[in-house]
């Protein structure tokens, strides 16, 4: 467990404390005279100020009679402000606005806690991490001969980086955690790097909360009020938190992926990926996924549009990978000072490199366009190919045992 403290400002060891002091002040002796001088002074100053009273609390009744009252605790959606083009969207057309109490109530539930394990060694499980995710959608599985329901469950969306270790290793168990408690052993639909987003399923027949994605004509603007979902330190999950969007489409690099993504001050900590950020419609309006670690910054939360993830998702779903991601067909990665090597060759019917690459080349450079650039990790190189485009051909310079060699391979369209 993470070590808390409490904000112990308050001592209650009566018995070592000096007793605090109030002192009227002593009133200098004055002369009868003086005094009724001076009580008359203070008695018209007492008329004056309760006639000025008066005056002001009568004036401040006549102007708040003239305005419409506003109830606390009252939440006013960015849709009220709306120009017509997205009145659609608008919770004007008789809805009421709800409290933030409200709103969390409704969709806290539908934000899960999510934990890793994978096995390094010996068969033993080792904590991997833990995160968040968000129960998008539900689904059945039926005989195709008999229409009978034979699995029925939930999806969920999470960060891909959340369960990169479970996917990478042959053997692995992720767990998700609904805010009652309820555990469940879950299993991978499709991770996309490059979008940073997982699709997990779990098998249900009760009825659970899902999040509703933000329609595709809501208009989010810098300034709304975001509410962010999850499970920060792994350890508490629901923790509430809310913010202002800072930016709708801030570009950051992570992990050498250029990514686009919504910026928001609401706190965001190690756990948080993969949690939902909603708007005060309670609508997904972002999965978070990022926050700046420096010691001295504060309030740089990152999200990716809800509409980019439900769009891998529907991917996912239907096509059972994610279109237009370039790849090499290839498998790589990165041995300590001696640069990346290929670690596996695919091979598909459609085509592939399979002919130009071999198990254990060190790629050690990259000529696009006329230009070399010396590869010097896999995120870099992960970077360079999400740039490509399906179709592409690029030259890869290769040292394959005492030789070096230059090959010509082709950007493909990566699918399952």
């Amino acid at each position: 467990m993470s070590d808390f403290i409490y904000n112990n400002n308050f001592n209650d060891n009566n018995s070592n404390k000096e007793p605090i002091h109030f002192y009227f002040g002593e009133p200098k002796n004055k002369g009868v005279s003086t005094r009724v001088v001076v009580l008359s002074c203070v008695l018209c100053s007492l008329v004056v100020a309760i006639i000025f009273s008066l005056l002001g609390m009568w004036y401040f009744n006549a102007i708040s009679a003239s305005a419409t009252p506003d109830t606390p605790n009252e939440v006013h959606t960015n849709n009220i402000y709306n120009s017509p083009e997205s009145s659609t969207t608008s919770l004007s057309n008789g809805a009421a606005a709800k409290s933030r109490a409200d709103i969390i109530a409704n969709i806290k539930d539908s934000v899960v806690e999510i934990r890793t394990q994978y096995v390094v060694s010996k068969g033993q499980y080792i904590q991997s991490g833990a995160g968040s995710g968000v129960i998008v959608g539900d689904y059945e599985i039926s005989d195709e001969d008999t229409d009978k329901v034979i699995e029925q469950g939930y999806h969920i969306i999470t960060n891909a980086h959340v369960i990169a270790d479970a996917v990478s290793s042959d053997k692995s168990a992720i767990t998700v955690t609904l805010t009652d408690g309820t555990e469940y052993t879950a299993s991978v639909i499709g991770s996309d790097e490059i979008g940073d987003i997982a699709i997990l399923k779990i098998q249900e027949t009760k009825e659970l909360t899902c999040a509703t994605f933000a329609n595709e004509d809501y208009q989010l603007r810098v300034g709304d009020e975001v509410i962010a979902i999850g499970n920060p330190l792994g350890q508490l999950g629901g923790t509430v938190t809310n913010g202002y969007v800072s930016a709708l489409d801030r570009e950051i690099q992570i992990d050498g992926i250029k990514m686009n993504l919504l910026q928001t001050d609401a706190p965001i900590n190690p756990g948080n990926s993969g949690g939902g950020l909603f708007n005060l419609r309670g609508e997904l309006v972002g999965i978070v996924n990022a926050k700046s670690t420096g010691t001295d910054i504060e309030g740089l939360g990152f999200a990716i549009p809800s509409a980019d993830a439900k769009s891998i998702y529907e991917n996912f779903i239907n096509l059972g990978y994610v279109e237009n991601r370039p790849t090499l067909f290839v498998e790589y990665d990165m041995t300590y000072k001696y640069g990346v090597y290929v670690t596996k060759v695919l091979t598909r019917e459609t085509g592939d490199n399979s002919s130009k690459l071999q198990l254990h080349d060190r790629i050690c450079s990259i000529e696009i366009d006329g230009k070399v650039t010396d590869i010097i990790s896999t995120s870099q190189l992960d970077s360079i190919i999400s740039s490509l485009s399906i179709g592409q051909e690029v030259k890869l310079y290769i040292r394959r045992g005492v030789q070096y060699v230059h090959v010509t391979v082709k950007v493909y369209e990566f699918y399952i």
